[in-house]
């Protein structure tokens, strides 16, 4: 029976990890997030100098609609 060889095992574990972990470049960025491809972005937005935003084509305002402070009182 051979036995294990502890030099071996760490560099079998890190091909491992690296198989079974998703790789960043398959992630999917949302808002200003980070892309090089247009299928980097979520949904209906596009990929513009690096980063995903709305698709003027489309129309989208995702990105753009911003969070605007309320006016008025609530009673």
């Amino acid at each position: 029976m051979p036995a294990f060889s502890l030099p071996s095992f760490p560099p079998l574990l890190l091909l491992l990890l690296m198989l079974l972990l998703p790789s960043p470049s398959f992630a999917i960025s949302y808002c200003n997030g980070p892309c090089t491809t247009l299928n980097d972005c979520n949904g209906q937005l596009i990929c513009i100098s690096g980063r995903c935003t709305d698709d003027p084509d489309v129309g989208t305002h995702i990105c753009s609609s911003g969070a605007s402070s309320p006016s008025g009182t609530l009673t």
